[in-house]
């Protein structure tokens, strides 16, 4: 049976967020939804789970809530400075997944706005049995497309937000130098969903406690002032440090697309969707960091209907330079870096 057919009955995972509710408001009248699972931790924000019920109550979907515990390892991920969302969303996913699977339902709908990371794929085994959908990413949304479908929801309630998230981030800066979620942002830039600024607005919204560091540490367990050597983080970086992370992990993206252009691996289809995107994108983020302005990116286009390798790696060799001189202001050793 093909599991991603709009006829079969599908689950959709709700966290009650505004990507997640969205996705069951326009699904339900497209896809045979007979569910919805809202998987619960110690620090899900109560207005996400209060918006997840109203929505499951609104669509008259069957609402299973499934409790699993992060509490350790958050505490754990915190004193080693390793990316707190990563191990949290796969474990909300797969627990959401797994309880579909119990339902007999073999297809669930998820907010994901972006296409798999290997591939051009908006649907994944996930786990063995189970097909996940990115329902945003099916749809080609935009920021935009979401805000107005919940806009038209008066019961809808955006002050929810992540107690843990913003110090995760801030101790994933401390250790390795630069907040971990600026790949995503990059990603959304790059396929169109959000805007430079947008994007810019949700790196700082991460790094910007919104929870009084003492009722997180008590539901922690973990003095924070332990944790941090440089201090409980109040509030964001400097906009210029923000800035500087963004621009690097995009020259990252377009490093990686011109090396790949010059070595001859991209076919013409790739060739021309990513290097259009990546123009695209560097007209709009010059607005932001003018320093891409020297490169010279007018050549895209071109490079994206024909070959000149010359071109490519005059491109690809300023790339490079500016890249180098981005790390000199890091002032340390960035890991995962390339040049």
């Amino acid at each position: 049976m093909r599991t991603t057919s709009p006829s079969n009955p599908a689950c959709v995972a709700l966290s009650g967020g505004r990507d997640s509710v969205a996705t069951a408001l326009h699904a339900s009248e497209r896809w045979r939804l007979e569910a919805a699972v809202t998987v619960v931790h110690e620090f899900l924000d109560e207005v996400c789970l209060e918006n997840a019920r109203r929505c499951a109550e609104r669509l008259g979907l069957r609402h299973e809530v499934v409790r699993v515990r992060l509490r350790e390892w958050f505490r754990r991920a915190l004193r080693r400075g390793l990316p707190i969302c990563t191990k949290c969303a796969r474990t909300v996913l797969t627990a959401a997944c797994l309880r579909a699977k119990q339902l007999g339902l073999l297809t669930v709908l998820t907010g994901h706005e972006l296409r798999g990371k290997y591939g051009r794929r908006v649907t994944h085994p996930y786990p063995p049995g189970v097909t996940m959908v990115r329902y945003p990413a099916l749809r080609r949304w935009t920021w935009e497309d979401v805000r107005r479908i919940v806009s038209e929801c008066g019961w809808f309630d955006e002050d929810y937000t992540c107690p843990i998230r913003p110090y995760g981030v801030h101790r994933f800066i401390e250790r390795v130098g630069y907040n971990p979620l600026t790949g995503r942002a990059c990603s959304l830039m790059v396929e169109r969903v959000a805007s430079p600024r947008e994007c810019l607005e949700y790196l700082v919204e991460t790094e910007t406690p919104r929870w009084d560091a003492g009722e997180v540490e008590e539901r922690l367990g973990l003095e924070l002032s332990r944790v941090f050597r440089g201090g409980v983080p109040e509030g964001p970086r400097d906009e210029g440090d923000v800035v500087r992370d963004l621009t690097y992990r995009l020259l990252m993206y377009l490093e990686s697309a011109l090396r790949s252009y010059v070595h001859g691996t991209l076919n013409r289809v790739e060739r021309t969707e990513r290097l259009a995107q990546l123009h695209a994108v560097l007209s709009e983020y010059s607005e932001i960091d003018d320093r891409v302005d020297d490169l010279g990116y007018d050549v895209l286009p071109r490079l994206a209907v024909e070959r000149d390798e010359e071109a490519a790696r005059r491109l690809l060799e300023d790339v490079r330079s500016l890249m180098r001189e981005l790390l000199r202001e890091y002032g340390r050793e960035i890991p995962g870096t390339r040049v």
